[in-house]
């Protein structure tokens, strides 16, 4: 048993694709509209119409973006402590350097943060508000 994707529902595929494909690096490998009885069926849904991205890290890690074109979510809480999947971490080479070529672009919680282990970490969101870490290992 292994991971195999992590999926975000997002608002505007264009500014969700900007922030994980070309600020977060990731690689474009799927972009298409979904929808199907199967997919109604799977999802519990009649009608159901999603744009689909597909984005993978450099080790075959996948992000699922989802903008559900019908029917329409809405906006929930999200805030860190609230119950549930909270955040989707990634791994980056230099944090330091990221944050400062990112940080005009991106909302950060504060300054990347070292650790007495030698991480360093920072939190930022996503276009819709989704908690994103970022870690640099020692």
């Amino acid at each position: 048993m292994r991971v195999r994707h992590t999926g975000i529902v997002v608002t505007d595929m264009t500014k969700a694709v900007r922030f994980y494909r070309d600020l977060l690096e990731l690689r474009l490998v799927y972009w298409q509209t979904e929808s199907g009885e199967q997919l109604d069926d799977a999802l519990g849904h009649r009608g159901a119409r999603i744009e689909v991205v597909k984005l993978e890290d450099s080790e075959g890690g996948i992000i699922e973006l989802l903008n559900w074109e019908f029917p329409r979510g809405r906006k929930r809480s999200n805030k860190i402590n609230d119950f549930g999947i909270t955040h989707v971490a990634f791994t980056v080479s230099n944090l330091d350097t990221f944050y400062e070529e990112t940080k005009e672009e991106v909302l950060y919680n504060c300054v990347p943060q070292t650790f007495p282990n030698g991480f360093k970490m920072v939190f930022c969101q996503d276009p819709d508000g989704n908690h994103i870490e970022l870690v640099q290992a020692p």
